[in-house]
C-alpha cells in the first residue's frame, strides 16, 4: 500500500519521538519496521529526547492525522500496549493536530541520518 501511494504522488509521513537509549523493542521498530516502510517512500523522521526534555510545542500523545482533517487519538496502556484508536472529530483538536504535526516536522530528523548515525541500529538493517 505504501509504495502504492508513493507511486500516486501521495505523501505518508511520520516522526517518532525517540527516548534515548532505545529499548530493545524501539530497536526493532526503528530498523525492521521502519526500514522497509522507508524504502518505499514513507518518510519517517526522528526526534531524539533524552531524559524528560520533550519538545514545548508536541504533546504527549500519540495521533493519527489524514489531510489534514481527519483526526484519530490513539490509546494505550501504561505497559504501551495499543488500545485502540478513537475518531476525534472537534475542529479545535483537528486543527492543534495540524500544527503539532508542523511542529513535529520541523523538529524532526530524517530517519535515514537517524540510522547513518547509529552503527548499532544500522547493523540491523544488513540481517
Amino acid at each position: 500500500m505504501l509504495a502504492a501511494n508513493h507511486r500516486a504522488g501521495k505523501v505518508q509521513q511520520r516522526v517518532h519521538v525517540v527516548a534515548e537509549p532505545p529499548t530493545p523493542y524501539m530497536q526493532y521498530e526503528l530498523t525492521w519496521q521502519y526500514g522497509p516502510n522507508a524504502a518505499v517512500g514513507e518518510e519517517i523522521g526522528i526526534i531524539l529526547v533524552a531524559g524528560d526534555e520533550w519538545p514545548d510545542d508536541l504533546p504527549r500523545s500519540d495521533f493519527w492525522l489524514f489531510d489534514s482533517s481527519v483526526l484519530y487519538a490513539m490509546h494505550y496502556e501504561p505497559d504501551g500496549t495499543w488500545l485502540g484508536a478513537e475518531p476525534v472529530s472537534d475542529p479545535d483538536r483537528i486543527v492543534a493536530a495540524c500544527r503539532w504535526r508542523d511542529a513535529a516536522l520541523y523538529h524532526a530528523m530524517p530517519w535515514r541520518e537517524y540510522i547513518a548515525s547509529r552503527p548499532d541500529l544500522k547493523r540491523y538493517l544488513a540481517q
